[in-house]
């Protein structure tokens, strides 16, 4: 009878652990279990943009976004004419400009502050090469590197 009990508690116990690891997800963490593109993630990706920063946009541009500056209390229009997620090729620019529009801002920009100025204070017009981790769910976007084209 102990070794009918045994493969009872054995069983009992491979059942439970299966209906605990079947509920979805895909491990521990934020944003376990999805994508870092899903509309709804919290995993962080790096993303690069070239673009201009409010100018008149032109025909050629992929999108139009609103840059926010919570700490300093502006807003940007950066005119986008390149966009890419380097980690993850199969991403497209769909997938990662798809929460465009619904916001007022959207791409909510925080990191260093030299790198927050360096936006803040360019002049219209000037061309911008961003990069920084975005999180899809609040839109944001911690930069890592801002530069002027040629100017590096």
């Amino acid at each position: 009878m102990s070794v009918t009990a045994a493969a009872f508690g054995l069983t009992l116990s491979l059942a439970l652990t299966a209906s605990v690891y079947g509920q979805g997800g895909s491990g521990y963490g934020v944003g376990s279990g999805s994508n870092p593109w899903d509309d709804n993630s919290r995993t962080p990706f790096e993303i690069t943009m070239s673009g201009f920063l409010n100018t008149k946009p032109e025909e050629g541009n992929i999108e139009v976004v609103t840059l926010g500056i919570s700490s300093f209390g502006e807003q940007y229009q950066y005119e986008i004419m390149d966009i890419a997620a380097p980690n993850y090729p199969q991403m497209s620019t769909r997938m990662i400009l798809q929460k465009v529009g619904q916001r007022g801002i959207d791409f909510n920009l925080i990191g260093p502050r030299a790198l927050l100025s360096k936006i803040a204070q360019s002049p219209p017009g000037t061309p911008l090469k961003i990069v920084g981790l975005f999180e899809q769910n609040r839109q944001r976007l911690r930069l890592t590197d801002v530069t002027v084209p040629g100017m590096e």
